[in-house]
C-alpha cells in the first residue's frame, strides 16, 4: 500500500456578499450572462472544496 506523504484541503467562495447602496440592476450581470435580462436576476454564489493527496 502506498504511503501518504502530503494531504491538502482547500476551499473558496465567490460572490459571498456585496456592500452597496446601489438599487439598480447589477452592471456585472450583463457581462456574466452575455445579455441583458431586464429583471433582477442574481449572479450565483459559488462554493468550492477540494482535497489533494500526494503519495
Amino acid at each position: 500500500m502506498p504511503r501518504l506523504e502530503r494531504f491538502y484541503v482547500y476551499g473558496s467562495v465567490h460572490n459571498i456578499f456585496t456592500l452597496t447602496k446601489y438599487t439598480g440592476q447589477d452592471p456585472e450581470l450583463v457581462n456574466y450572462t452575455g445579455y441583458d435580462t431586464g429583471y433582477g436576476m442574481q449572479i450565483p454564489r459559488t462554493y468550492m472544496l477540494g482535497v489533494k493527496m500526494d503519495f
